[in-house]
């Protein structure tokens, strides 16, 4: 049996504005993602004081996990109006360490791309791998939601 989901466009429109003394400036970046027939979008309660994973990428399409191959477009958004997470993605060859970043309450991340890599002090620019994981990380005694929005072929 053939598939009967049409692939459609993904439209990202990200729009910047400020207003400085009377002086309005805006910026704006369109971005298309073509070829797309699976979306996943979640709100995850994370526990207080724990590390939690948010998605894998891998081989297949099962429970928390997406096809490396296919993801075309990550956000992750801290929901909580008080606590930052600290996010960590991972490679699928740890062997360099894993990316940490702080997501500051109400703020998001925005992955557009499934290469990375991890380049050691003083180390040579390695060659890019694929992300496997994304995790979360809560402080002690906060709970934090997370919404999870990933776009893939």
């Amino acid at each position: 049996m053939s598939s009967t989901v049409t692939s459609t466009t993904f439209f990202l429109d990200l729009i910047e504005t400020i207003d400085i003394n009377g002086v309005k400036q805006q910026a704006v970046k369109k971005m298309t993602k073509n070829s797309v027939t699976d979306y996943n979008h979640r709100i995850l309660t994370l526990a207080a004081n724990s590390t939690s994973t948010l998605i894998t990428l891998g081989a297949g399409n099962e429970g928390g996990q997406a096809t490396a191959d296919d993801i075309q477009y990550i956000r992750v958004s801290n929901l909580d109006d008080e606590t930052s997470i600290r996010l960590i993605i991972e490679l699928t060859d740890g062997a360099n360490g894993s990316f940490h970043l702080e997501i500051p309450a109400l703020q998001s991340h925005l992955v557009s791309t499934k290469q990375a890599v991890i380049v050691p002090n003083a180390g040579a620019f390695g060659d890019y791998g694929t992300i496997s994981k994304l995790k979360a990380v809560t402080p002690v005694g906060s709970t934090v939601d997370v919404e999870l929005f990933l776009i893939s072929k």
